[in-house]
């Protein structure tokens, strides 16, 4: 086990695999589509769905007016960025490689193999 499941999900890969990751969200979930980078079409046990309370919402910005999107900047900088910087919400983070790695950071994603970001570092 890794610890505390996942309350929230911003997911823009979707995918076949989607259907696996289910397990992984907490009663109650929100898993949020706003893309489908890794295929439109996925397997899902929809009892999984209902017994969990999980939702799964599809949303996207490119239909927003700038008016929305500025709100939703707004909104951020307030209520999440303070909470990053504090140390409250952490990205999960796999490898750390330095900016000439890059190729190798993309072979680590290519395979599948981290749970979490590759970050790439430039000094």
């Amino acid at each position: 086990e890794c610890g505390h499941g996942v309350d929230v999900a911003i997911d823009c890969l979707g995918g076949e695999i989607m259907g696996q990751c289910l397990h992984f969200l907490t009663h109650g979930a929100r898993w949020i589509m706003i893309a489908a980078l890794a295929g439109q079409k996925t397997e899902i046990d929809l009892k999984n769905i209902y017994v969990r309370n999980v939702r799964i919402v599809g949303s996207t910005l490119r239909s927003r007016t700038p008016k929305v999107k500025a709100q939703i900047l707004a909104e951020l900088v307030e209520k999440v960025f303070p909470k990053i910087e504090s140390g409250e919400v952490k990205p999960t983070i796999y490898k750390t490689l330095p900016i000439t790695e890059a190729e190798a950071a993309h072979e680590i994603l290519y395979r599948g193999e981290n749970i979490g970001k590759v970050v790439l570092v430039v000094k």
